[in-house]
């Protein structure tokens, strides 16, 4: 009797254990829309982009950052963009980024959310789905991506700026995303728009002056090619004339 009744309460014991186990488990399944964080007391056990998995126990915590495009501004008051001749471009930027970690990759994820929770002091993820507040990797996003940009406009002189319009924004994102890399965020950088700046209004009314000059530079230059060719043209006009005057003496008329 006394075997049969240790038996039975190991058996209600290990019932209740596994049942203690099934309540504290939580089963998730999301649809890659999302990166789902698995924190237990603070340290990563796991990321999922996207189907099944399951929290164990009371001290786990799930957390989440979205894998959709993030869009945020640096606006013109928040930048100085100055070429290397030391002119002003006015306007902001525009940039396009998304959290992402590397698949398959659990020891460099765990890394990459090791730094990211400690370096930027987070606890809670709801602000990463927060439209109207800026979030600390936001912050840090548009703060680099200013170094970036002044960085980028720095190199090119006030007149090259045209030709370079495209490579800009190119130059910008690959620069931060260097900067993304080297701090250890997993952000990467979609697009850079640069639309939206233009040089400084007195500075492009230099530019459209010395256009405005070289077009006038350039009409007087065709002016004078053209009296040229018309010279040329009466010269072979005249010589033709006089051969063929010449050509009638030789045959016997007179000049009348």
């Amino acid at each position: 009797m006394g075997l049969f009744t240790k038996a039975a309460t190991a058996a209600v014991t290990s019932v209740g254990v596994l049942t203690g186990l099934y309540t504290a488990a939580s089963y998730y399944n999301h649809n890659g829309s999302e990166f789902k964080i698995v924190m237990n007391r603070g340290k990563p056990v796991s990321v999922t982009s996207e189907g099944n998995f399951v929290a164990w126990g009371l001290f786990d915590k799930i957390h989440s950052f979205p894998r959709t495009r993030q869009i945020t501004t640096v606006k013109d008051e928040e930048v100085k963009l100055q070429s290397k001749d030391g002119e002003e471009f006015i306007g902001g930027l525009r940039v396009e980024y998304q959290f992402t970690f590397k698949d398959g990759e659990e020891a460099a994820n765990k890394k990459l959310i090791e730094t990211l929770f400690r370096d930027f002091n987070i606890k809670d993820t709801n602000i990463f789905w927060d439209t109207e507040k800026e979030d600390p990797v936001e912050k840090t996003v548009k703060a680099r991506a200013r170094s970036a940009a002044v960085q980028a406009f720095s190199l090119i002189g006030t007149d090259e700026y045209q030709e370079n319009i495209k490579k800009i924004p190119q130059d910008i994102k690959e620069a931060l995303q260097t900067i993304m890399d080297a701090e250890g965020l997993p952000v990467k950088i979609i697009s850079i728009d640069t639309a939206g700046v233009f040089p400084h209004p007195d500075v492009q009314a230099r530019i459209n002056r010395i256009a405005s000059e070289r077009r006038e530079s350039d009409r007087a230059q065709v002016v004078i090619d053209n009296s040229v060719k018309v010279i040329e043209a009466a010269k072979t006009e005249a010589k033709a004339t006089l051969a063929f005057t010449d050509s009638l003496k030789a045959a016997g008329y007179s000049e009348e």
